[in-house]
Formats: structure tokens, C-alpha cells, sequence
């Protein structure tokens, strides 16, 4: 329940585009992990929220792109 009242927050804070745009332009999905780290902190940094909130953020935007492209 949490989870779901916080998307619409994180819609608001973290834009599906601009994370998106993220990702792809620093190859998230082909990273190794230790530089997955330093992209989900530099995220923390840049929209001003904690690790879970980013962590959580990152794994919705490619669900959504993911499905999206699915269609």
C-alpha cells in the first residue's frame, strides 16, 4: 500500500523522461554494479531523495519503458 501512494510522489519528483533519459545515456542497464551505485547516488543527489525512493523509481521507468515497447 505504501508503495502504491508513493509512485504518484515520485511521478511528480523524478520524471519518467528524465530518468529515462538517464539511464540511456549512461548505459544503466549495461553497468557493473558498483557503477550502478554511484548512478542511483548521483540520482539521490539530483532530485533529493533517499536510495529506496531512486532504487525503486529506476526499477518502475523500465517497467513502464519496457511495456511500452511491448506494445
Amino acid at each position: 500500500v505504501e508503495q502504491i501512494a508513493d509512485y504518484p510522489a515520485a511521478a511528480l519528483l523524478m520524471p519518467i523522461s528524465q530518468i529515462y533519459d538517464f539511464l540511456v545515456e549512461n548505459d544503466y542497464a549495461n553497468a557493473e554494479k558498483n557503477k550502478r551505485y554511484s548512478l542511483i547516488r548521483e540520482l539521490c543527489k539530483k532530485y533529493e531523495v533517499s536510495e529506496i525512493i531512486a532504487l525503486r523509481r529506476v526499477k518502475e521507468v523500465n517497467e513502464l519503458k519496457n511495456m511500452k515497447m511491448k506494445l
